[in-house]
């Protein structure tokens, strides 16, 4: 259990580092970030080979909002390897329903953030996004959520060990 909690506090100290360091390059770039010249795909995972997010060319041909569910759930219907490692774990501890109750939490969570970035994505398009599109203030805020993120965890898995 110490060794677990040990290593999602290392998670979060890795959290607070990448996010102070990419606080730092921002703060210290002269250059405007935005497009890079060289070219690569961005369609597939380089690890696992799986399209995680439509294509963009697949949503922009979609016509209907039936199109759009289908392109959606293709990329949908592969299992979540969590959600079956989680299955798996509790199916051998006797404890199944546990795990289908924990499939469920994390299908709904998933479902719930992804119709969140739609629906906004969806309706800031033209709006405020297009304001900062180019600046600094997206990566500046990512970098903030991250810093955070990390300190979160390493607070609660801190005083989870007894060191906070």
């Amino acid at each position: 259990m110490q060794l677990s909690t040990l290593s999602i506090l290392l998670i979060g100290v890795w959290l607070v580092l990448r996010g102070a360091t990419r606080g730092v390059g921002l703060l210290a770039a002269d250059t405007p970030r935005g497009h890079h010249d060289h070219h690569h795909d961005h369609g597939t995972c380089a690890s696992c080979g799986h399209a995680h997010a439509p294509q963009p060319e697949k949503i922009a041909a979609a016509s209907s909002w039936r199109e759009l569910a289908l392109v959606i759930s293709s990329i949908a219907i592969r299992p979540c390897s969590g959600a079956v490692l989680l299955l798996v774990l509790t199916w051998q501890m006797n404890i199944l329903g546990a795990g289908i109750a924990g499939a469920f939490a994390m299908a709904s969570g998933t479902a719930a953030l992804a119709l969140l970035v739609a629906f906004m994505g969806n309706s800031l398009r033209q709006g405020v996004m297009s304001s900062v599109i180019g600046s600094q203030i997206l990566p500046a805020a990512g970098a903030g959520f991250e810093l955070c993120a990390g300190l979160a965890v390493v607070l609660l898995a801190g005083n989870a060990l007894g060191l906070i």
